[in-house]
């Protein structure tokens, strides 16, 4: 017998939660691989959303140009370490 999660892609045998996490974690890869190497239009995208890792963020202040840059900085809910703010008075 053929279990119903072979036919269909949005059902696994795996708890909701799990798949949530699944989910969630590669979308986080996916914004860090953008951060990194994708273009700005991308990543000014990246830099609107309303939460961000320290990982993505880290990568737009290296990889990003200016008007990624100033994303950041307008925003309230992000602090900029002091590496940061080093990898943005580098680039």
């Amino acid at each position: 017998m053929i279990s119903w999660s072979f036919w269909h892609p949005t059902r696994t045998n795996s708890p909701p939660i799990r798949r949530f996490v699944a989910v969630q974690g590669f979308l986080w890869i996916s914004f860090l691989r953008v951060a990194r190497s994708g273009p700005d239009s991308l990543r000014k995208a990246i830099a609107n959303r309303p939460s961000l890792r320290e990982s993505v963020i880290s990568a737009l202040c290296q990889h990003a140009g200016a008007n990624v840059i100033s994303i950041l900085l307008d925003r309230d809910d992000v602090t900029l370490t002091q590496a940061q703010q080093t990898k943005i008075e580098l680039s």
